[in-house]
């Protein structure tokens, strides 16, 4: 279990359809620990806390990098 795992997931997310309608069928109240179980179901194996991890990293590449866009 890594985050990096988790990074993986979030990425699959963007490209994979059938994966987020899993995700969004589970409803707007899900939590990280059933996020988790949803993505371990679909090979990728990570804790609710490395999913948290993942998403402030994600956060932080996603500032970075539009913040340079702006000023480039």
């Amino acid at each position: 279990m890594t985050t990096s795992a988790a990074i993986r997931f979030i990425e699959a997310l963007a490209t994979d359809h059938a994966l987020r309608e899993r995700l969004r069928a589970r409803g707007r109240g899900i939590r990280l620990e059933d996020v988790a179980i949803l993505a371990a179901e679909a090979g990728f194996h990570f804790t609710a806390d490395e999913l948290r991890q993942a998403f402030v990293q994600d956060w932080h590449m996603r500032r970075r990098f539009f913040s340079s866009a702006a000023t480039d």
